[in-house]
């Protein structure tokens, strides 16, 4: 994509997202507390809606947030030149999308960066969205 044609990326995906997990390493997680002992690890599986909205963009750049039922974050990612894969990151996960059109797959994993509980809250995720 050239960078004349970044501002036709959409600002707003919304579709579902699923962890394979054990812990809760971010605050979109039913039991995160970074304070806490590793109390929940066990393995826990998780379907929900999610949502990714653009709040800036420069070129093929991007701030974000990603928002779910119990947190927003923010996040940056980068798009391809030929517009084909996003890859973005936050504090807790790292994704790698797909774009097709007006949809978007992304396989990503996560892993609590809390000192202490990093070998005991980690997880492999699936994102499905579609431009808003």
């Amino acid at each position: 994509m050239a960078a004349q044609d970044a501002q036709v990326f959409p600002t707003e995906w919304v579709g579902t997202w699923s962890w394979s997990k054990i812990g809760a390493f971010s605050p979109h997680h039913e039991h995160f507390d970074p304070q806490a002992d590793a109390v929940f690890s066990e393995w826990q599986t998780i379907d929900e809606p999610i949502s990714i909205k653009v709040v800036r963009q420069s070129n093929n750049h991007f701030q974000m947030m990603i928002v779910s039922s119990r947190a927003e974050s923010k996040a940056v990612g980068i798009l391809t030149s030929d517009g084909s894969t996003l890859v973005v990151t936050n504090p807790y996960a790292y994704c790698v999308f797909t774009i097709d059109g007006k949809s978007m797959t992304g396989i990503g994993h996560a892993r609590s960066h809390v000192p202490g509980h990093e070998t005991e809250h980690f997880g492999a995720g699936v994102f499905e969205l579609v431009a808003k």
